[in-house]
Order: structure tokens, then sequence, then C-alpha cells
């Protein structure tokens, strides 16, 4: 998914709804949910990609925190996902496979990019 893509469905949102990382199963159900922890950048990438980090600890972001971020960064820079300490491995990265609303805003982690 790209920023822009993102930055247009949340601003479609109530802004004020907490923001959730979703990590899905293949039978339909939602496993793991994280907390978004921050959002920040790729440095030296062009256009500039959006990284958004998964927190296991803080309290999550609202739709709102997040667009402002994503207001920093290219709209044409992509989005992927940080989640640190991936089933063993110390860290992965991951596309948006989707965005679920209403209620919570759910981004929902897609094709693992790279790991570590």
């Amino acid at each position: 998914m790209k920023n822009g893509e993102l930055r247009h469905i949340l601003v479609k949102g109530m802004l004020t709804q907490k923001v959730l990382i979703v990590n899905p199963g293949i039978d339909g159900e939602d496993y793991t949910r994280y907390s978004l922890g921050r959002v920040t950048f790729l440095m030296n990438s062009r256009p500039v990609d959006t990284i958004i980090e998964a927190s296991y600890e803080q309290e999550t972001m609202t739709a709102n925190e997040v667009l402002d971020a994503l207001l920093l960064n290219d709209t044409e820079g992509d989005v992927q996902i940080y989640v640190p300490e991936w089933e063993g491995q110390q860290f992965a990265y991951f596309d948006i496979a989707e965005v679920r609303k209403p209620g919570l805003v759910h981004l929902v982690l897609g094709a693992w990019r790279c790991g570590g």
C-alpha cells in the first residue's frame, strides 16, 4: 500500500479511533494484535517509504496521530509495518494487506518483506 492510499483511507474515517495492527490467520481468525508505537520513515529511500512500528507495550496511536505522521512522507512511498521479535526472529517487515473499519482501525499484515 502506498502512503497516499493509507492517508486517503484514514481521512474518510473517524480520526479519534484507535489504530491496531493485526496478524490474520489462514482460517479467517485474527491472531496477534499489536499496538501502534510510532510512524517514521526509511532512510535513503526514494520516494520516502513510511515505517509503522508495532509495539507490545505502548498505548496505541489514534488515526489522527497516524495521519499527521503520514503527511510528512511522500505519497508514492510504500508503507511497511515493522514488527520486532517476530516469531523467533529479531524483526520482520510487512506490507499492509487491508485496512478494516469501522470501530477500531485495523492495519492487517500482508506480504512479508524481510526479516532478520
